[in-house]
């Protein structure tokens, strides 16, 4: 019988669900061809246009040209990436004594850990109850009392990337660049946009939070770091800014554009791993950015009507408390398939068996998680 969990946001109004302020545990990159480094190698740093930090609600005009060699980017070509897990479970590989809960010289057979996804996960589930165009597919696979989580191209995002027009492409790598206008390798140094950017480049925290009754290590893309608010020990996610694009708003339906779907993917992915401020590339149609605006993540609710912080925690928390009844037995190529349905208005779930098609844990990774690894 199909089990489904209803997304209609007033289901899920009321209080703010428990959630516990995330914890980084650790950080890896991916170089330009998409090769993992248990290393900070990509962490980038915020270079300010006024050489200190934005206050929240400020702006400052700037002139960002993010054309700029654009037909010389290095980009990421989806298409052809089918990583799903595969990075974050190579930084468990690396640090299994961070998942130890007693002796740590003792062998262990579980993560103590509900569930393991990336953040990008987890802030699709939160805009699910105001999502209404766009169907996702999320997979998983329980073992050794863990639930892994990964998300699927569907056939109408595979169809819509292969109908991407040249200016679309263009529009997807203004972001890419207006990070290269906002950050540098090191601290105080200028940015230098005259180079190629570097699309397929990454730096990745590592964290872990609790979601009402269930624990989760994610990971999750970052920005730069604030040199003016770096930590000496690393590990205060609050040194990081989030940088987004937008078009300038001139218009009453352009700002409710705004309010209605970007501001809740800022709020969500911000919040979701303790980054206390956004800061976002105002831009034309040309791709100019004139003006940046700083945000406080806490602020970004109250500039809008559109959609409530509770409703999107509580629909996550809910579907980690369904996916925890639904996804049984203890098979790492067993998979079950969650699909997202916006004009029905709920989620259904299916069980696929042991399917390689949506296959999330490689053999490379269950014959070496619970061995003592080399210490790297």
């Amino acid at each position: 019988m199909e089990s489904c969990l209803p997304t209609s946001g007033e289901k899920y109004d009321g209080h703010f669900p428990f959630f516990r302020q995330p914890t980084k545990v650790g950080e890896f990159s991916l170089d330009e061809k998409r090769d993992f480094h248990h290393s900070s190698c990509q962490k980038k740093y915020i270079s300010w246009p006024l050489k200190r930090p934005l206050d929240d609600g400020q702006s400052v005009d700037v002139h960002f040209d993010l054309n700029l060699l654009l037909d010389r980017a290095v980009r990421k070509d989806d298409s052809q990436l089918d990583e799903r897990l595969d990075n974050l479970l190579k930084w468990i590989l690396k640090n299994q004594e961070k998942f130890k809960l007693q002796d740590r010289k003792a062998s262990f057979s579980s993560l103590s850990t509900d569930f393991v996804c990336y953040r990008g996960l987890i802030t699709k589930l939160m805009a699910t109850p105001y999502e209404n165009r766009e169907p996702w597919i999320i997979c998983a696979t329980k073992w050794r009392g863990t639930i892994y989580l990964c998300a699927f191209d569907t056939e109408q995002k595979i169809a819509d990337r292969q109908r991407e027009t040249p200016r679309q492409k263009a529009m997807s790598s203004w972001g890419y660049k207006f990070e290269q206008y906002m950050m540098s390798d090191s601290p105080g140094a200028a940015p230098d946009p005259h180079t190629p950017a570097v699309e397929s480049a990454e730096f990745c925290c590592v964290l872990r939070s609790r979601l009402g009754r269930h624990s989760v290590v994610y990971g999750a893309e970052v920005d730069g770091v604030d040199p003016h608010r770096e930590a000496g020990d690393g590990l205060s996610m609050a040194q990081f800014v989030e940088l987004k694009t937008s078009r300038e708003v001139e218009t009453p339906r352009q700002r409710n554009s705004l309010q209605r779907f970007k501001m809740l993917k800022w709020w969500a992915q911000s919040f979701l791993v303790g980054i206390e401020r956004v800061v976002v590339g105002f831009r034309d149609d040309d791709g100019t950015v004139h003006r940046l605006h700083a945000y406080a993540t806490k602020q970004l609710p109250k500039e809008q009507d559109f959609w409530s912080p509770s409703v999107c925690m509580n629909f996550a928390a809910a579907f980690l408390a369904w996916a925890a009844e639904q996804v049984t037995g203890d098979d790492p190529r067993a998979v079950w398939r969650f699909e997202f349905e916006p004009r029905r208005r709920r989620v259904t779930c299916q069980s696929l068996g042991r399917s390689e098609r949506y296959r999330i844990l490689p053999d490379w990774y269950t014959e070496n998680v619970f061995r003592p690894g080399p210490d790297t």
